[in-house]
């Protein structure tokens, strides 16, 4: 019996347009959520349980202002952010005084348009199977980060499209932003690498 592992499949055109259209509304969607022109944006997305990791934003978010004063943004798109889960967030975000740098935007209905807003994609699953987000990301050149043994992007992301992180190592998660941040030709050269083997997983 032969086997072939068939990947997952987004549409690339939907990308196309809004590569081609960039920054007609990158201003105003930063605005609308309060974020300087300046920021550095780090986007996830999925909903706000535990599988997805949207609690791990608090924490990684955490260590990177204790690390650097460069004013990084993190945003959340998709889940509730209005209900239980979207309260405990909150609870630590205050506690934390992140609220003003960490966001969570609840659904949307264009997520591409935020995703295009961000500098790299974080997918900060537990568990996700391939990350059909992260694939949208890479098709608007954005560099991924994700987690080993927590699912299929690593397979995509390999050593030139972003990084692994060991499983939930939250330090190094935070370390590779900055990383990214400070260096912007490798941020650049990975996003146009993401870009390029995304084709294959055109529909």
């Amino acid at each position: 019996v032969k086997v072939k592992k068939i990947f997952e499949y987004i549409i690339l055109s939907d990308a196309l347009k809004l590569n081609n259209d960039k920054n007609s509304h990158c201003a105003e969607i930063k605005k609308s959520i309060g974020i300087p022109d300046d920021s550095f944006i780090v986007v996830s997305c999925g909903t706000t349980d535990w599988r997805k990791g949207s609690d791990l934003v608090v924490h990684i978010a955490k260590k990177v202002y204790e690390k650097t004063k460069f004013p990084i943004h993190f945003i959340w798109v998709g889940g509730d952010n209005t209900g239980l889960e979207y309260q405990k967030l909150y609870y630590d975000l205050a506690k934390l005084n992140l609220q003003d740098r960490v966001h969570f935007l609840g659904i949307k209905g264009k997520p591409l348009e935020y995703f295009a807003i961000a500098d790299i994609f974080m997918l900060c699953s537990r568990e996700e199977p391939v990350g059909i987000v992260a694939l949208e990301a890479a098709s608007l050149k954005k560099p991924v980060l994700c987690f080993d043994q927590a699912g299929g992007m690593p397979e995509f992301v390999e050593d030139d499209c972003g990084f692994v992180l060991p499983y939930l190592d939250l330090s190094s998660m935070a370390d590779h932003i900055i990383k990214l941040q400070a260096d912007r030709p490798l941020l650049h050269n990975q996003g146009e690498t993401a870009s390029v083997h995304v084709q294959r997983h055109d529909f």
